[in-house]
């Protein structure tokens, strides 16, 4: 499951008791003109967290252009996972670095993280972005073998499952699968809009999921399921102040998502209140999972019944669904 390194996402984390199988791969932006400081801060206590769990992270860092901020910052995430917390001695915290095609200088640098952590390294193409063959060179030049390898194939953002959607992606999976033999492969898309244009309560067919789902039918059961969580894909430039409250929640088939208007009074704005009608919609909606289904279902409870402190945030509504997220893909990944 790729994160980002929000306060919502990483707090859903932070909130696990146990290793559920879920495998994360934690996106580290940073905003321009910004410092990374504390963002870094924050992944180094999830990764802590996970690693107490017995969860090696996947960190990656490509979403920063240049190649020389890019290893900054992994290098200042190593530091942070090498030094003591709170002054108790601790083994240095593993994670594993994630390489992209093209530049092989950015790769091997990474050479440097994957011998220093003995993890290996994941790889993370988009299907346009490389042949198989060179794919395939892609382990050699990272200094590693190819079993020391997870392969991650981004489909970016699924729109639809089509058949054209479902064949292309099976297609290139198949073109990948022993060629050469990778430690996992997992398809990795997400379905999640940009912006949610509807009021009110709605539901969407999970395609991301179905098109693994295709990719596993036409025989391809050795490809794990990757997903975006609870938002979008693709990080859009600049923030986009919204005065609704946007719950997307996992089910079985389908999104449902809920938006509620944030109430203004006397200019206050009223998140807290926004998030409890929302919370009231989704109980009400059928497709809830159940208080004790995870964290975040109880957190929705507490917040529908008005008894929630702490909701004053929109991040808020992130962390109780991506912990909720965290609990059906650990379902999905035992069926």
């Amino acid at each position: 499951m790729a994160l980002r390194s929000k306060q919502g996402e990483l707090e859903a984390l932070n909130t696990l008791h146990r290793d559920l199988g879920v495998q994360p791969l934690v996106v580290i932006e940073v905003e321009e003109d910004k410092s990374p400081e504390p963002t870094l801060d924050r992944v180094a206590r999830t990764m802590r967290k996970l690693n107490a769990l017995g969860r090696v992270a996947i960190a990656d860092v490509n979403a920063i252009h240049s190649d020389a901020e890019r290893f900054e910052l992994l290098d200042k995430l190593a530091n942070r996972l090498h030094s003591a917390d709170d002054e108790l001695p601790l083994d240095p915290i593993p994670f594993i670095p994630v390489a992209r095609a093209g530049d092989a200088a950015w790769l091997y640098r990474l050479r440097a993280f994957a011998d220093e952590f003995g993890c290996g390294c994941a790889l993370r193409i988009e299907p346009e972005s490389a042949t198989p063959a060179q794919v395939a060179q892609l382990p050699q030049a990272l200094g590693l073998e190819a079993t020391d390898v997870d392969l991650i194939v981004d489909l970016g953002y699924v729109a639809s499952s089509t058949s054209r959607v479902t064949d292309e992606a099976v297609a290139t999976l198949a073109d990948l699968i022993g060629q050469p033999t990778f430690r996992s492969i997992t398809l990795l898309g997400g379905s999640v809009p940009r912006s949610l244009t509807q009021v009110a309560v709605w539901e969407q067919p999970r395609y991301e999921e179905l098109v693994w789902r295709a990719a596993v039918s036409a025989g391809l059961a050795e490809v794990r399921f990757g997903d975006y969580g609870v938002v979008h894909p693709v990080t859009a430039p600049g923030i986009r102040r919204s005065n609704h409250v946007n719950v997307k929640y996992s089910c079985t088939d389908h999104w449902l998502y809920v938006r509620e208007p944030i109430p203004v009074v006397d200019q206050q704005h009223l998140v807290s209140k926004a998030i409890g009608t929302a919370s009231q919609s989704l109980l009400e909606s059928g497709s809830f999972a159940g208080a004790d289904y995870s964290w975040g279902d109880n957190g929705f409870v507490a917040a529908a019944s008005g008894n929630a402190s702490g909701y004053g945030s929109k991040t808020k509504v992130v962390a109780l669904a991506t912990s909720h997220h965290l609990s059906y893909l650990a379902d999905l990944s035992a069926a």
